[in-house]
């Protein structure tokens, strides 16, 4: 038998301007707000890790990080939803019904 049990953690990220055109995300950060966020639902909850059985996550928008296989590690800052520098390239594929 299962426990269903819903609990909501929210956790602002700060984003890096490099132009209009260009807003990425620290993934580090991301990553350290994410196990915030799961250290305050075992908290809230009582539970423990042993407890879980699955998880749900969830992201208003999309974004990009690309991670070291070898280390774990971000190879570069995550590329944000609203960042524009490849508006152009999306219009040609979209010119082409790709």
């Amino acid at each position: 038998m299962f426990e269903f049990l819903f609990v909501e953690v929210r956790i602002c990220q700060n984003l890096s301007y490099l132009s209009i055109r260009a807003i990425l995300h620290d993934a580090e950060d991301i990553w350290s707000s994410v196990l915030s966020c799961i250290k305050k639902v075992f908290q809230i909850s009582g539970k423990s890790p042993a407890d879980l059985v699955a998880i749900g996550i969830t992201n208003q928008r999309e974004t990009v990080v690309m991670w070291s296989k070898a280390d774990g590690r971000p190879l570069h800052k995550a590329i944000v939803w609203q960042c524009r520098r490849t508006t152009a390239f999306c219009e040609k594929l979209k010119n082409k019904d790709l």
